[in-house]
């Protein structure tokens, strides 16, 4: 009769699995809370260009929010397929970047032209929620005020916006 040895190598085989987690632990990973701010580059109102996060929002500090390279609306300027990119590390700190506390990010982003949003808000009057102007409120409002399109449903868009992908896309790489 065969004596079975699963108990042995079952033990062996967890005990690998604790140490190899608490491994990925000791100091490998660090979190840290990011926001993203989309901005547009509203080339025929200059007014309307940009909106670095200068008051909290969301719950994230100012010193966590980082206000992306602004995206050409295609007003005025030239528009299309866009995919800009930006590194953020220690020691960035120009331009609405603002430094991580460790390490660094490599984001890239890619839309069909970006613009400006009078969404202020659900704190704003009913029934749209909306501000006049570029006159937002610093925080939150700054965060809604720039978004990426999609080329499909509103704005200027190349021909083959329709064909190509209809889905704004972004990929953060750490």
């Amino acid at each position: 009769m065969k004596k079975s040895r699963s108990h042995s190598h079952s033990r062996a085989r967890k005990v690998g699995c604790t140490v190899s987690a608490a491994a990925l632990m000791l100091g490998v990973s660090h979190a840290a809370t990011v926001g993203f701010n989309f901005q547009a580059n509203y080339c025929s109102a200059p007014s309307y260009t940009g909106s670095p996060v200068t008051a909290p929002a969301f719950g994230v500090g100012t010193n966590c929010w980082e206000s992306l390279t602004p995206m050409n609306t295609g007003y005025g300027c030239s528009g299309g397929y866009i995919t800009l990119n930006e590194v953020i590390d220690t020691t960035t700190s120009t331009d609405g970047l603002n430094p991580l506390p460790s390490g660094s990010l490599s984001v890239t982003w890619s839309a069909y032209t970006a613009n400006v949003s009078g969404f202020g808000g659900y704190d704003r009057s009913p029934p749209h929620y909306t501000f006049g102007g570029n006159g937002y409120h610093p925080g939150e409002e700054q965060v809604y005020w720039g978004f990426l399109r999609d080329g499909v449903n509103f704005g200027p868009a190349p021909v083959e916006a329709t064909i190509i992908n209809r889905v704004t896309r972004w990929t953060l790489l750490a």
